[in-house]
């Protein structure tokens, strides 16, 4: 190649491609590393997305609100993503900021559970 560019064959995940890289860099295809999450790692964060979920549903239950620092106080470090997942599955949640007292921190109220999926008996 005239442009002094090199041209490395990459396979990855039964697919191949062409990794372009200047020939005055320092890159080895050794180095070549891809960051993929394994089928057992993705079955964990889901998991413990799902715990997460029910441990601030449990604590709207019981409480009626939780604010972010509450929820991260329980090892819930994304609340609002938790809170967008229940309001996804049917869940009727209130968000409201403290801008004065707490900088803008929400607090999230239980307005109305999500209505129970009801399994439809073929006769």
């Amino acid at each position: 190649m005239s442009n002094g560019n090199k041209k490395i064959p990459v396979k990855f995940a039964g697919s191949t491609g062409i990794l372009k890289t200047n020939s005055d860099s320092q890159f080895k295809p050794s180095e070549l590393h891809f960051n993929i999450p394994t089928t057992e790692q993705i079955q964990k964060s889901y998991k413990t997305r799902y715990n997460q979920r029910m441990a601030i549903l449990k604590h709207l239950k019981r409480y009626g609100s939780i604010s972010t620092l509450q929820a991260r106080q329980a090892g819930i470090m994304s609340p609002a993503s938790r809170i967008k997942e229940l309001r996804e599955a049917g869940h009727i949640i209130k968000t409201v900021q403290d801008f004065e007292s707490m900088n803008g921190m929400a607090t999230y109220y239980l307005i109305k559970l999500a209505e129970p999926k009801q399994n439809k008996v073929k006769p």
